[in-house]
């Protein structure tokens, strides 16, 4: 761009040359041709990092890289000059300055990742690690890695998880990159101060070991403070169902959590937020005991300044029972039991290719949660789901003396058939939360027989 603004910008009695002086012709040239060449830099370095051979294809392709740079930097010249002469002096000068160019390049990114490989220091070697935000461009800061990342770990145990898997995750990386990033442990952005120097690491740790560092500040109190000092409002609430909510009800919704927190304790907060496994993953929240009293995901968003934030909860309803309760009666997208009652026993309903799935939670028995899915099977239940689900009724406070239930219904209406198999193209969907007098005996079995629990 800026070539094209002084090559039209220029003086009259330049015309005819690239640029009004031969220093900056040189310089437009080498930009250009530059930039296939720092993508060739960039192949060679991958090679040779990996310690691959350089084979006929390679070399050919990284030939044909430079060639083409040197080509389009010579086109640019005998564009903008409308001439070819003194061409083969240009051609010199361009292919010894992108030599040049790729033997520095090269060489500097190669020394620089020497030197970064060879930072392995032991244990008493570190004075302190933080474990930095991994937030995604486009994606908002995970609110607790984010307020918790200034925070210095001195503990000789954190500081001795680092320093093994630093050493770990260089040998893997010598030993294959492809081994490296398709490894199963997480990739996670450390600062280790060592020396008065702050040195930031991408290295590889299991869940346990990044829980196992955060268990040694968690009794600090700048750290508990990040996880119970939350903030006073928020932008707005999201769910992993259907939900819709007005600014009021998302805040009622969120002051109703903010309440629970405290009255659980930062140890309960803590084992909840750490237990959502994997926080570059989805937040799939599993308890111990696989118990799935979770009703939802929710993703709280809010906003400090110009940098926005997401705290997500998984919405258990034994430890968070009135935010639950402020959730279901706010979300505008939960159908009434009514209108499901209506539909499901119309004429047609509940055919083969119709989905159904029935959650229940049966706080005081001895499968307390679990679910069922019903879709080949649906027919032979039919008669027993229709009249089980117009038994329920909606909830305006949840009574745990009760089973409570969540049914997901997708009515199928239109269906078409391509190479001989049926599929869907429109469909009813309905999301019910209710309550029943008594667990059915058929359901129970269903769900012993198949032992399909929610996750």
């Amino acid at each position: 761009m800026l070539a094209l603004v002084l090559f039209t910008k220029r003086n009259s009695e330049s015309a005819g040359q690239s640029a009004p002086n031969p220093f900056l012709q040189a310089v437009y040239r080498f930009l250009i041709g530059s930039v296939l060449t720092s993508v060739m830099v960039y192949g060679l370095f991958d090679t040779v990092a990996q310690d691959e051979s350089l084979d006929a294809s390679m070399m050919g392709t990284l030939f044909l890289l430079f060639a083409v740079s040197v080509l389009l930097a010579l086109a640019f010249q005998v564009i903008t000059s409308h001439s070819f002469r003194r061409l083969h002096k240009y051609a010199v000068s361009t292919i010894v300055s992108l030599l040049v160019f790729v033997g520095v390049y090269f060489g500097g990114i190669y020394g620089l990742y020497h030197a970064t490989a060879s930072f392995s220091p032991a244990t008493d070697e570190i004075d302190s690690v933080r474990i930095l935000n991994d937030s995604i461009y486009y994606r908002a800061e995970e609110y607790f890695s984010a307020k918790t990342e200034k925070i210095e770990i001195t503990n000789k145990e954190a500081r001795r998880i680092v320093s093994d898997q630093l050493v770990y995750s260089l040998n893997l990386l010598e030993t294959s990159r492809d081994r490296y990033w398709q490894s199963d442990l997480l990739t996670v952005p450390v600062a280790i101060k060592s020396g008065g120097t702050t040195h930031l690491r991408n290295i590889r740790m299991s869940q346990e070991q990044l829980s196992a560092i955060y268990d040694t500040v968690a009794d600090t109190e700048d750290f508990r403070a990040v996880y119970m000092d939350l903030p006073q409002t928020i932008s707005s609430v999201y769910a992993n169902e259907r939900c819709s909510m007005d600014s009021a009800e998302e805040n009622a919704v969120y002051q109703a959590l903010v309440k629970e927190v405290q009255a659980i304790g930062f140890d309960k907060w803590f084992a909840i937020q750490s237990s959502m496994g994997d926080r570059y993953e989805d937040y799939a929240y599993t308890d111990p005991g696989n118990n799935s009293s979770v009703l939802t995901h929710l993703t709280f968003r809010l906003y400090e300044g110009m940098q926005w934030y997401e705290l997500r909860v998984p919405l258990d309803i034994t430890v968070f029972p009135k935010t639950a309760q402020e959730y279901l009666q706010a979300n505008e997208q939960l159908d009434d039991i009514s209108v499901l009652i209506a539909n499901i026993q119309k004429e047609g309903s509940l055919d083969k290719h119709d989905y159904l799935e029935i959650r229940f939670f049966n706080f005081d028995g001895d499968e307390p949660f679990g679910s069922v899915y019903l879709n080949e099977e649906i027919m032979s239940h039919a008669g027993d789901i229709q009249s089980f689900i117009g038994s329920l009724t909606d909830t305006e406070t949840i009574d745990t003396t009760k089973p409570f239930y969540s049914i997901h219904y997708e009515d199928v209406t239109q269906m078409y058939e391509e190479n001989g198999k049926d599929y869907w193209s429109e469909y009813t969907d309905y999301l019910c939360y209710c309550q029943g007098d008594t667990l059915p005996e058929w359901l129970l079995n269903l769900y012993s027989d198949a032992k399909i629990t929610f996750s």
